[in-house]
């Protein structure tokens, strides 16, 4: 991290920006160059430009307006610099207000030491470094795990060909163990096919821009289920859907999570599944739970069952890569929740997961990644 420093104050009080300028440049560790904007919208035009600021100093009261409502504005643009909001207040409700809506840390100005104001722009500037230099990483190896399923989908794509090429013109002619030998290399490579597919799939969930919106779930669970049951025309599901929330989310990722969560119910529920979705409001959020009748999962499973391609049954029992209860976690984290399994052999497994009754405009940006 460097050494020079370029402090931006936003705050109507001229008085109060030089106290904090004298503060900043009372510190021994680093070199502060600070400017000083009294007005919010010059502030906000400044920062939406092109500029050289390192980390805000944000003062809650603004006139008619307040620094939160900077915060929000800032972080719709996806301007990601560092903030410190400061008040006189030193009121909690405002500190978890600025915290949610992208701020990185709180400070009241009664008894401000130069000590706590360098730690705070010290810790600001470091949380956001890192996080970008996540962000980049994670650029990267969505760039190599792009190039590297291109890369061996290629060569087995050839495999599966000539495979077909030599059942189709030799079929007659092979022993009944080459036909099988032939049959078992085709399923293997159409296998590790669909194991690289689920791979960049669950490495591209959740990147670029989310487009959050009001989803009215009971529409959104009924559409999945009418998907799922017109590929298994063969399975007789009982599945009951209790009222649900209008949340706010990423419809395709919420699409997602159900169809996961839907999918296993009715793959390890045997051929008559009883299905049941709810929710219900608890503790200031939404509590849902996917409800089956199903083999179960035995307890010392419970967390290892959400990581990615694990998988506690063999692909001929159950097909699959063992991927679709990581990616439910990644998104239900991504939407500012949590996800958790309650489930007893042979008697069924029921599903939890929780999302808050209004995303923080943070969760509403381009996520770099959860996992």
């Amino acid at each position: 991290m460097k050494k020079d420093l370029h402090i931006l104050i936003v705050d109507d009080s001229p008085a109060d920006a030089h106290y904090h300028k004298r503060l900043l440049k009372k510190s021994k560790q680093f070199s502060f160059e600070v400017e000083h904007i009294s007005n919010i919208e010059k502030a906000y035009h400044t920062l939406i430009g092109p500029h050289s600021f390192d980390c805000i100093l944000l003062d809650y009261h603004l006139g008619v307006d307040t620094g939160v409502s900077l915060i929000m504005r800032l972080r719709q643009k996806g301007v990601d610099i560092p903030i410190v909001l400061l008040t006189g207040q030193g009121n909690e409700a405002i500190a978890v207000q600025a915290l949610k809506e992208g701020a990185e840390d709180y400070l009241s100005k009664n008894k401000l030491t130069p000590e706590d104001l360098e730690k705070s722009v010290y810790h600001a500037v470091k949380q956001v470094e890192l996080s970008r230099q996540v962000a980049s990483k994670q650029e990267e190896l969505k760039r190599f795990v792009g190039i590297a399923a291109h890369d061996i989908k290629a060569p087995l794509r050839q495999l599966s060909q000539f495979g077909t090429l030599l059942q189709d013109s030799a079929g007659d002619k092979l022993t009944q163990h080459e036909t099988k030998y032939l049959e078992c290399m085709l399923k293997v490579s159409t296998r590790l096919g669909k194991l690289v597919d689920s791979l960049f799939e669950y490495t591209r969930e959740g990147r670029g821009q989310q487009h959050f919106q009001k989803v009215a779930l009971n529409q959104l669970v009924q559409q999945v289920c009418e998907s799922l049951l017109a590929g298994t025309p063969e399975v007789v599901a009982d599945i009951s859907i209790a009222k649900l929330p209008i949340v706010e989310g990423d419809i395709h990722a919420l699409f997602q999570l159900f169809q996961n969560l839907i999918g296993n119910a009715l793959k390890f529920s045997g051929p008559a599944p009883i299905i049941h979705v709810d929710a219900k409001q608890e503790d200031g959020r939404w509590l849902f739970s996917v409800k089956d009748n199903g083999i179960g999962i035995k307890k010392q499973h419970h967390e290892k069952i959400f990581a990615p391609f694990s998988r506690l049954h063999t692909t001929s029992a159950y097909p699959g890569a063992g991927i679709g209860l990581a990616t439910c976690k990644k998104i239900i984290e991504q939407h500012e929740g949590s996800i958790w399994v309650e489930s007893t052999p042979n008697k069924g497994t029921t599903f939890w997961f929780t999302l808050p009754h209004t995303p923080s405009q943070h969760s509403r940006q381009s996520h770099p990644d959860a996992s």
